[in-house]
Formats: structure tokens, sequence, C-alpha cells
């Protein structure tokens, strides 16, 4: 099988931790070889059109996500698999609302909340899209539960021992 190991592209000032994905993608490229794949490495970063064409043109079979954060910023990590899914690409790893949802600390907190998990109210500063208070607008942010879980999309996201199951919507 063609497979792409898709990661972020990194530079000479990216930080030690972005930079040892390097290491990864020699080791899943060695992996791949061994059981008799040919994969190819492609640095990613947020100009996703230049991906898109790149992955058209190449065609793999399947695409091994190795994207831990574009641009520095871990905020864009759902970005990779949202282009792949797009692209009817089969790919590795967790599906773009998963990684949106479970990186995305208020979206995150009031996911767990409405399924009746404990979780601590958010003391700001918090991001963009919360409140700096204490209580239950604090926990949430400006997400109305509800509507978040209410989606058409089924997605299950696992973090450590514990799976959570819930229904995401984010279409615009």
């Amino acid at each position: 099988m063609r497979i792409v190991i898709l990661h972020q592209a990194v530079t000479e000032h990216s930080s030690l931790d972005e930079r040892d994905v390097l290491m990864q993608v020699d080791a899943v490229s060695e992996a791949l070889k061994s059981l008799g794949h040919e994969p190819t490495a492609i640095a990613c970063d947020l100009n996703l059109s230049a991906l898109r064409n790149t992955l058209k043109a190449m065609k793999p079979d399947a695409v091994f996500n190795l994207v831990e954060s574009l641009d520095g910023s871990g905020r864009f990590l759902h970005l990779a698999p949202c282009l792949m899914e797009a692209m009817n690409t089969a790919f590795t790893g967790c599906p773009a609302t998963a990684l949106l949802t479970t990186s995305h600390k208020t979206m995150a907190k009031s996911v767990m909340a409405h399924a009746g998990l404990p979780t601590p109210a958010w003391i700001g500063p918090c991001p963009q899209d919360s409140s700096s208070h204490i209580g239950d607008a604090a926990l949430v942010g400006h997400f109305d539960t509800d509507q978040v879980l209410a989606g058409n999309g089924r997605e299950n996201a696992q973090t450590g021992g514990l799976q959570v199951h819930a229904h995401i919507g984010l279409e615009a």
C-alpha cells in the first residue's frame, strides 16, 4: 500500500516537542517498510489547499496522521483530519470532531459535564470563547451544551480508560 505519513512542518525554530515528530516519522516509516508498504512523509502546514492538491496527486491508499499542531498551535490539531474526511481519504487516528472537542478545553468540559462526569469550574482567563468568572457559565463557557451534543455526528473520544460518547454537531 502507498501510505502517506503526514506530520506538522517543523523548522530549526520549532520547539523540541514539535521537532520530535521527525523521529516518529522515521520509526513509522521503517515499520511500514518492514511490512511491505511504500511510505512517503509529507509535512503539513496551514496551507491546506496545497496539502489537498498533493494528496490528490499522490492518491495514497491511506494516511498515517502524526500531525500534533500547525503553525506551532495545537488549536489547529483537527484541521488535517477534517481535510482527509472531506476528501474521503482513509487515515489513522481520531475523527476531526473528536480532536476538536477534546483539544478545546471549555468544549471538552461541557461534554463531560453533560455526561455527568465531575469537572471543576473554569477560572479565567479563558480561551476566547469563555468567561472569566466562577460558576456554571464558567464551566461550559458560551457553549449551549444541548446544541453541541444534539448534532448529527456520533463521535467517540477516549481519554485514559474512560470512554465518552457524544453527539456533536459542528456544521456551519
